[in-house]
Order: structure tokens, then C-alpha cells, then sequence
């Protein structure tokens, strides 16, 4: 979340601090001021933003950048998970079959052509892969695991591929092309009917996982 400049000077008195601003956030103030004139939000569209606004109050955004939602998303998941209940009571294993008719699902769009869908499936996966970095960030095992090591892993890797250097961009590009469509050929070919779920289509002999 950042703060752009113009926003400082109002910084310097008595604020109120939105639920949906992340802890690390939070944290930075002293406290919350409930009605105070100014008030700290992620959200210029929920209740208490379109109120101040509707009274003529002056909204000061910062820029958004790509990755924005994303870092929306986990700061969900968070509050999601500090109100205990079902959240907390999964682990990995427990949401193993959740996981894989998502990615299903996600295939199912893909294979449709459905661009609507994709989106929409592509974020149910994506609140499976925050979700089971929230389940390892409370593990006590080591190395720690968060939203955070995720990421940086995935950079790290990506960096010493060699195919993102431009010598080798044209092979490693057909390489894509090629594997992409044998991928799509095999799964147009399945066998499987496609009006069973996806989950159902991705265990056909109802072989169901009951651990990883």
C-alpha cells in the first residue's frame, strides 16, 4: 500500500484507520480516531469513503500499479483468517481436492474459450494458493513459508532461466508453442465427459486423494 505525497501533511493529525488497511499498516499509526477528518483506506468505494465523499471531502489516491489486486487479495485472505472459524481448521490435505478441480476448472475455461470464466477461475486458484501459503505461514516447520517466500522463490527462478535472454528467445518460444499444443490436443481428445465436474474428470476411476 502506498501513500502518495500529497496525502502526507494530512497524515500529520488524528486519522481513521479502515478495516480493510493491512496490519503492517496499521501499525505505522499510533491509533485509529473514529470520525476523525481524515480516514485511511485501501477502498475509495466502501460506505464510510463514499460518505466522507458525498460530504465533499477531498480523496487523495495513490498511483495504482500492476500487482495492486494481488497485494488486495492476500491482505483478504489475512482478514479472513484472523476471523478463525472453517478458515483456520483446514491444512493442506483438506483442501487437496479443492485445489485440483479449481485447476480443472480453470482448464475447462481455457478449452472453452470463455474469457469471463478464466478470470473467474483463475481467481478461485488463485485463493487456493493464498489460502495454502496461509496454512504454512502458521506451520512451525522449517524453512518458514509465507505469501512473500512464495514469490520471491518463483523470482529467483525465473531470473536464472536461460530462456528469458534474448538469444535463446526464438527456440524457447517455439518450445512453448509446441508443448502448449500438445497439451491442448491430449485434453481435447479425453475421453472423459465433459458434463461430469471437473473433479469427477480429473479422478475418472474415483480414485480420490486422501493425502498428499
Amino acid at each position: 500500500m502506498s501513500v502518495p505525497i500529497d496525502a502526507l501533511t494530512a497524515l500529520v493529525g488524528p486519522v481513521e484507520i479502515a478495516e480493510d488497511v493491512p496490519a503492517q499498516v496499521r501499525d505505522r499509526f499510533a491509533e485509529s480516531v473514529p470520525g476523525a477528518r481524515v480516514l485511511v483506506t485501501t477502498d475509495p468505494e466502501c460506505e464510510a469513503a463514499r460518505s466522507r465523499l458525498e460530504n465533499g471531502a477531498r480523496l487523495i489516491a495513490g498511483e495504482r500499479v500492476k500487482g495492486d489486486g494481488l497485494v488486495a487479495a492476500s491482505a483478504l485472505m489475512d482478514r479472513m483468517w484472523s476471523f478463525g472459524g472453517w478458515e483456520v481448521a483446514q491444512t493442506h490435505e483438506s483442501l487437496s481436492n479443492y485445489l485440483l478441480e479449481e485447476t480443472y476448472e480453470v482448464l475447462d475455461a481455457i478449452l472453452a474459450g470463455d474469457r469471463e470464466a478464466l478470470n473467474e477461475e483463475l481467481g478461485d486458484l488463485l485463493l487456493q494458493v493464498l489460502f495454502h501459503a496461509r496454512i504454512a505461514e502458521c506451520e512451525s516447520t522449517a524453512p518458514p513459508v509465507d505469501i512473500d517466500t512464495i514469490a520471491g522463490a518463483l523470482v529467483a527462478k525465473l531470473c536464472h532461466r536461460s530462456h528469458i535472454w534474448p538469444a535463446n528467445l526464438r527456440s524457447r518460444s517455439t518450445l512453448r508453442r509446441r508443448s502448449g499444443h500438445g497439451i491442448s490436443e491430449r485434453l481435447r481428445r479425453s475421453r472423459v465427459p465433459r458434463s461430469l465436474t471437473a473433479l469427477r474428470r480429473a479422478n475418472p476411476q474415483g480414485c480420490w486423494l486422501s493425502s498428499m
